[in-house]
């Protein structure tokens, strides 16, 4: 569950209504960690005179997408809420919910979220899962009553470590409201992640003015060290009455302005954006290439300016306090050229219909008539160029594009007998009460054909006790399944069918 400090009526992002019932009763106890009621029942909540958005962004069996997740993020940014509590996550990453979580962050939003709960008891490696990875967000590990990282022998697993480990908080045997009236106790890095939020909102409410850099700053500087590993605890274990101390010493720093214009040979560059690295502040140019940023630090600075189809520039800018410094830039274009090229078969047969792709951006072209294709507007540098049609074995080619490009593709049959390949294949378990779960990563390709499905099933004795399918396409796919029972289990399968309905499976034993 999704859980954000401010007040409101909860949302439901998966069905984008305000119909929202916590069945699984998650939430519930994530929010009376955060804001439970100081009225001589039950628990007190670490600031429990702060309200709460809540946005169901999961399941009822605990579930979800990357497109839900980043749904609730935008729409916690439409309604200017300050702090966000994530205490979900996934051990694969998102370049979509990364930008998300960077865009939040930027826009002066705090981020928090829980580390995982996937650590070995030696406590090494970096175990750390999405979001609370990203740069933009706070990873929260968990500590139990002796301030030692949290172990939990009855799921044999801890919370989880690595160097994106920022604070540790509170997270054996917590005691907070469930649904109905009751109380109940949870472990997990789950029950960490909403005791900082909280704090930051107790911060925040010191001095509104703050912004989420500060708060941040604030929550690093006053935690206090366990003596723990860095990568166990990191700044250390948040400290509400001294982070709060802190804000009502702060005072803003002094600051100045910048202002100027980024232009390229050719005159104004509108839509760049300047921005102050290490901090939340930035602008995009108007049509005439101007921008200003306001409430800068005074001191040195770097400053970036970048646009689509420019090199990036970077100069270092010296602050005056009360003064408005001018800082132009100058931007380089990337210089452009044509790839083009005949896709044929190995008898030299042209092939129409025929997509062309340049790997990693959204460049692509059909062949015609003629078997020809052409891509225009290709930066300078280094790709990979595909070429693909049904029923063919797709090619794909590496080249570098300093002048306009001639690549040719001779595409052959597929061997029908050919099967796919599994190139990764990654299982991590953990215990949740009665349940068993097993996360599954995969990575699949096949040189000869084109993938139909990939399918993970949880084994006991050779039984099937529970299946999850994706159905895939193309000559590669990746991908992650869920799988649990409240049964036995022995081993995890992984099997992989093409479009010849070809199959490989590869079987993994788990630990008794």
């Amino acid at each position: 569950r999704f859980y954000l400090v401010s007040s409101g009526p909860p949302w439901n992002r998966l069905r984008d209504d305000d119909k929202y019932d916590d069945v699984h009763g998650h939430g519930t106890h994530v929010a009376g960690t955060i804001a439970a009621l100081d009225n001589d029942r039950g628990v007190v909540g670490v600031a429990p005179d702060v309200k709460l958005y809540a946005v169901k962004v999961l399941g009822d069996d605990g579930r979800g997408t990357t497109s839900t997740v980043v749904a609730g993020i935008e729409w916690a940014m439409e309604k200017n809420i300050p702090v966000l509590n994530m205490s979900f996550g996934s051990t694969t990453s998102s370049q979509t919910e990364e930008d998300a979580c960077m865009a939040a962050y930027k826009a002066g939003h705090l981020l928090v979220s829980s580390a995982g709960n996937s650590g070995n008891k030696e406590g090494t490696g970096d175990t750390v899962g999405f979001p609370a990875k990203y740069d933009s967000v706070i990873a929260v590990a968990a500590s139990d009553q002796g301030d030692e990282r949290s172990w939990w022998d009855w799921a044999n697993t801890g919370s989880s470590t690595g160097p994106a480990v920022e604070l540790i908080a509170p997270g054996s045997q917590i005691k907070s409201t469930e649904p109905g009236d009751n109380y109940g106790t949870k472990n997990g890095t789950s029950m960490a992640s909403p005791h900082v939020a909280g704090v930051a909102a107790l911060v925040w409410a010191v001095d509104p003015d703050l912004t989420n850099v500060r708060v941040r700053q604030i929550l690093r500087k006053t935690a206090e060290d366990l003596g723990l590993e860095q990568d166990h605890q990191g700044h250390g274990l948040v400290r509400a009455d001294l982070a709060v101390r802190k804000a009502a010493e702060f005072e803003a720093p002094d600051t100045g302005g910048i202002q100027g214009t980024v232009m390229d040979n050719g005159g104004a560059v509108a839509g760049a954006t300047v921005a102050v690295e290490g901090t939340n502040l930035w602008a995009t140019t108007g049509a005439d290439g101007a921008y200003h940023l306001e409430n800068v630090p005074v001191g040195d600075c770097s400053v970036i300016a970048s646009a689509d189809g420019y090199y990036p520039k970077t100069v270092t800018v010296s602050v005056v306090e009360g003064a408005t410094v001018q800082q132009d830039f100058t931007l380089q274009s990337i210089p452009i050229y044509t790839v083009f090229g005949t896709v044929t078969n190995t008898n030299n047969d042209i092939l129409v219909g025929a997509s062309v792709t340049i790997e990693g951006t959204v460049l692509s072209a059909i062949t015609q008539d003629d078997g020809k294709y052409t891509i225009s507007d290709v930066e300078e540098g280094t790709y990979d160029i595909t070429a693909r049609k049904d029923g063919y074995v797709s090619e794909t080619k590496t080249i570098t594009v300093s002048e306009d490009t001639t690549v040719d593709f001779q595409l052959s049959a597929p061997d029908e007998d050919a099967v796919a390949v599994i190139d990764m294949f990654k299982v991590t378990t953990r215990s949740t009460g009665p349940w068993f779960r097993a996360n599954v990563v995969w990575e699949v390709s096949h040189s000869e054909s084109a993938l139909f499905e990939v399918k993970s099933q949880l084994l006991y004795k050779g039984a099937v006790v529970d299946t999850v399918t994706t159905s895939v396409s193309g000559d590669k796919a990746s991908g992650e399944h869920n799988l649990r029972t409240r049964g036995n289990t022995d081993a995890v399968r992984l099997t992989v069918t093409d479009i010849n309905e070809n199959e490989i499976s590869e079987t993994k034993e788990l630990d008794s």
